[in-house]
C-alpha cells in the first residue's frame, strides 16, 4: 500500500489563546523568574556598596539608587571595592564576580529591554506555538546583534532558564562575600 500523503498543518496567525497557552505561561515564568533573580542580585550589590561605603542604609541608599542602570550601580561598587579592598583580595574576590556581572548584565538588558514574540510553528503534524525575546528589528540599523544572542539570534525557553540558574549562582556568590567581608570587619 502506498504511503498516505501527509496533511500540511495549519498553523494559524490569531490561534485561540488555548492553543498557545501553555507555552506563554511555561515562557512567561522562566521570565518573571530571571526578572527576579536580578532583583536579588541588585538587593546583594548595594549590601556590598552599604558594606564599602561604611554608612546608614538610607544614606547609602540616596547614593546606591540614584542612577538607574545595573550598570552604574556595579560602576559604583566596583570603584569602592578597588578603594576598600587590598590588591590580592579585589582580585581573588571581587574580580571573578564582576567578571560575571559583565557576562550576564548583556543577556538581561535583552530581555529587559527587547520584545517578546509568539513563533509559529509544526512538529509531529501539529501546530507548535513559541516564544522567544527578539533584539528589536530597527535597533539592527544602528547596533550590531548582540553576543549573548548566539546564533539563533533570540533567547528562548531554555535560555532563560539557565540565565535564572546563572543569575541565582552569582547572587549565592555575591552574598557570600558579603558575609566573608562583614566578618573581617
Amino acid at each position: 500500500m502506498a504511503d498516505e500523503p501527509k496533511l500540511p498543518v495549519i498553523i494559524k496567525a490569531f490561534p485561540k489563546r488555548k492553543e498557545y497557552r501553555h507555552a506563554e505561561e511555561r515562557f512567561l515564568r522562566a521570565l518573571g523568574l530571571c526578572v527576579s533573580q536580578w532583583a536579588f542580585v541588585d538587593r546583594q550589590l548595594f549590601r556590598l556598596f552599604r558594606l564599602m561605603l561604611g554608612a546608614a542604609t538610607h544614606r547609602a541608599a540616596v547614593i546606591y539608587y540614584t542612577p538607574k542602570t545595573l550598570a552604574q550601580r556595579v560602576q559604583f561598587v566596583d570603584k569602592l571595592f578597588e578603594q576598600n579592598l587590598s590588591p590580592d583580595q579585589y582580585k581573588d574576590n571581587w574580580k571573578p564576580l564582576l567578571k560575571k556581572l559583565d557576562t550576564l548584565i548583556p543577556v538581561r538588558n535583552i530581555f529587559v529591554h527587547h520584545p517578546m514574540r509568539r513563533l509559529h510553528t509544526a512538529r509531529e503534524g501539529k501546530a507548535v506555538y513559541e516564544y522567544a525575546i527578539h533584539f528589536e528589528e530597527n535597533e539592527r540599523l544602528v547596533s550590531k546583534m548582540p553576543k549573548a544572542l548566539g546564533e539563533k539570534g533570540c533567547l528562548d525557553v531554555d535560555d532563560l532558564k539557565r540565565h535564572a540558574r546563572a543569575v541565582d549562582d552569582l547572587h549565592n556568590a555575591l552574598d557570600a562575600l558579603r558575609r566573608k567581608l562583614k566578618s573581617l570587619s
